[in-house]
């Protein structure tokens, strides 16, 4: 089955690895495991901190990434900005920072390292805290300055959330038949094979089977030998005592690294006694590891300095509008923009897919290059990952169809941006950071010679995840409509930068006659992606024909298989598989970054082209106009009426090459999204409430920066 590749909040913009974590169990707890609190997941994502410093703008963080490159925006804050230089050399084997032991060895007050909150300013503490109680601002006089009291609570009470016992959200078990999502409390069977691995079936499939087997992935199973089960896995948030107040806090709150305490040894203090040392003695707070010192790449600095650029002139717009100057409207801050993986591949084509074209010279696999680029914002003194998309790129080297072309295959976002406020065009700024992204990476792409970008807005269903683990409750889900037309806005403002110069979707462009060469309507001009609609659907229909004989077909089907039979199942998939798109044809966009000549039908990345003004789909490449061997200034070219129309030279911006690269970016966690998902469905790394996304992104940095671990 297919997965659905896209899922983005729709209500942005409308107004329209093997290893486990080690957690230290309360004592006094332990029934409580058996009996947990229920975590309220609805928290959304506007924080008691927005009261104090307004419509959630975080009280640290800088724009710009880099405030020393030009043409950067930097809000500054009261935050102390400090220079970032550690590097992931300066970790163990076992992830400490080899710096931070020093420090520990000769000072108990120093920093361990086992918690994020160890390397935060006492301001950052103060905001951490109140982001999980806010009843502390009021507690503290409403104010940030001065003494921070803990409070009192009961020995089963978190003391930094006030909360009992918590638990995560039901894991995700899918149908290993169907793939559909098997729900909370539902009922499905299960089996193991002998390397352990677990596969599980819905009632529908269990019920739906014949002969006593069940089919899945070109394996079987006997029905008889499954297990039946209810999916009623619960898990409980585990807890941390500090080694001062010897008080119990739950992991997450206290953004605790178990990762670097395997053995048990590493003294934790708790966020309230590390700020009483910082207050009452001064001591240095080193920086942390973040987002911004994960590898720049070309990509990642090309599409942040555009969105910096980007945030400047609309907060400049918003300004000249409110009569203020920039600085007095608030902006977003604390963005960083990273290529997390970006390694080599090969596709390999299915076998039935290349049976369907006996005589014709489909290639066999497809060389391509998969990148996966995150979005964080500095949230409360943490990188919280919000964004992060899957492509894949396709060069000059590749055969056609694929040849300079790139695929968005997944998508995926959490809304806890800030600040929830709009643009100078009345856009939500969340909407305008993420088109911003998008049109970013497609000017990359253009300026690197790809020609072609395939987009597939496809949103998920409600409890399905393609990227981040457990989205909010509150976080509106679009449905296809919406999504589309939240793409086709994107697409439109790349138009207007000339970024884009034409747009339609999978249908119009190969299963409509268009008189333009090499538009023969047939599967050998398909271009063929990982996990992408075209190449499952036309699978599935060649396993259709198969058994049904392929006796349902058109007069003009049986017409085209008599002039050439050996064209017939090409024909017949053909028909079959635009007959099932015509109704979802829009939701596949065919993004074009670069004309393609009318004369050779290759795209025209350098050199410049001709046009003619009067013929809006006419461009010829300047080789083709040269073979012509027109008359210097009589380049002309005739109608279909006969009249001749003068053509007009159009220069182009140099390309670089699209071999050109920024080198191999390799992690064991993201090397697909299963890996991602599946390392953060074990882990319990989710992102149901912002809470969970600071310690869930704290986790995912941690292994990015030390990948031996992510196993």
């Amino acid at each position: 089955m297919v997965e659905s590749p896209m899922t983005l909040n729709s209500n942005e913009g409308s107004d329209d690895d093997d290893w486990s974590l080690t957690a230290v169990v309360h004592p006094i707890l332990k029934q409580k495991v058996e009996s947990p609190v229920t975590l309220n997941t609805n928290e959304g994502s506007k924080s008691p901190m927005d009261d104090l410093f307004g419509l959630g703008q975080s009280p640290e963080g800088c724009m710009n990434s880099h405030p020393e490159e030009p043409n950067m925006v930097c809000v500054e804050t009261s935050t102390v900005k400090r220079d970032i230089n550690f590097s992931p050399q300066s970790f163990t084997h076992d992830g400490h920072s080899t710096e931070l032991m020093t420090q520990a060895e000769h000072d108990d007050s120093k920093v361990s390292g086992v918690c994020l909150t160890d390397l935060f300013t006492a301001e950052q503490i103060k905001v951490h805290l109140c982001s999980l109680n806010p009843s502390l601002i009021s507690i503290n006089a409403g104010k940030l300055r001065g003494k921070m009291t803990a409070p009192n609570v009961g020995e089963n009470t978190c003391q930094l959330c006030v909360e009992e016992g918590l638990t995560f959200a039901a894991p995700a078990i899918s149908c290993a038949s169907c793939g559909a999502r098997i729900l909370h409390n539902s009922t499905y069977y299960w089996s193991e094979d002998g390397m352990g691995a677990r596969y599980c079936f819905c009632t529908k499939c269990f019920k739906g089977s014949r002969r006593g087997i069940i089919s899945f992935n070109e394996h079987s199973v006997l029905k008889a030998t499954l297990n039946k089960d209810k999916n009623t896995e619960d898990s409980s948030e585990a807890w941390v005592q500090c080694d001062k107040c010897e008080q119990w806090q739950h992991q997450i709150c206290a953004l605790y690294n178990s990762e670097q305490d395997i053995k048990g040894t590493v003294k934790y203090t708790c966020p309230f006694c590390r700020l009483k040392e910082i207050e009452e003695a001064n001591i240095h707070v080193p920086p942390a590891f973040g987002a911004r010192d994960l590898r720049r790449t070309k990509l990642s600095d090309h599409i942040e300095h555009r969105l910096f650029r980007s945030l400047e002139q609309d907060r400049k717009l918003r300004a000249e509008i409110l009569g203020k100057q920039p600085e007095e409207v608030l902006g977003a801050s604390g963005l960083s923009v990273r290529v997390v993986l970006s390694i080599n591949k090969q596709l390999k084509v299915n076998r039935q897919f290349l049976d369907i074209l006996p005589k014709e010279s489909y290639p066999t696999e497809f060389p391509y290059k998969s990148k996966v680029i995150l979005l964080f914002q500095k949230i409360e003194g943490v990188d919280v990952c919000l964004f992060a998309m899957y492509v894949q790129e396709f060069g000059s080297e590749c055969s056609n169809p694929n040849k300079r072309s790139v695929y968005i295959s997944y998508l995926d976002s959490v809304k806890y941006f800030r600040p929830d406020a709009k643009t100078s065009t009345g856009v939500a700024l969340r909407t305008f950071v993420y088109h911003e992204l998008l049109i970013g990476y497609l000017e990359y792409c253009k300026n690197h010679g790809f020609a072609t970008c395939y987009i597939w807005a496809c949103p998920s269903l409600r409890g399905d995840d393609y990227i981040l683990n457990c989205h909010p409750e509150n976080q509106k889900r679009p449905n296809s409509n919406k999504l589309v037309q939240w793409y086709k806005k994107m697409i439109k403002k790349a138009k207007a930068e000339n970024i884009v110069v034409g747009s339609t979707n999978i249908y119009d462009r190969f299963f409509v006659p268009s008189g333009e060469s090499n538009s023969k309507i047939t599967t050998a001009r398909l271009p063929y992606f990982d996990g992408d609609y075209l190449s499952g659907a036309i699978e599935d229909i060649i396993q259709t024909i198969g058994k049904n004989g392929g006796h349902q077909m058109t007069k003009r089907t049986f017409k085209a298989m008599a002039r050439n039979s050996d064209l017939s199942k090409d024909i017949l998939v053909m028909e079959k598989l635009g007959q099932r798109i015509l109704n979802v044809k829009e939701e596949i966009m065919v993004v074009q970054l670069h004309f393609k000549c009318t004369m050779c039908n290759e795209a025209i990345v350098s050199g410049g082209y001709w046009s003619c003004n009067q013929c809006s789909k006419l461009h010829i490449c300047v080789r083709c106009v040269e073979f012509e061997q027109f008359p210097s200034g009589m380049e002309v070219h005739i109608d279909i009426h006969g009249e001749k129309h003068p053509l007009s030279l159009i220069p182009m911006k140099a390309t670089d090459d699209v071999e050109i690269e920024d080198g191999v970016l390799h992690n064991n966690i993201f090397d697909d999204r299963h890996s991602f998902l599946g390392l953060c469905e074990k882990n319990y790394y989710q992102f149901d409430s912002l809470r969970r996304a600071k310690h869930s992104s704290m986790m995912i940095l941690h292994h990015l920066h030390t990948p031996t671990l992510a196993r």
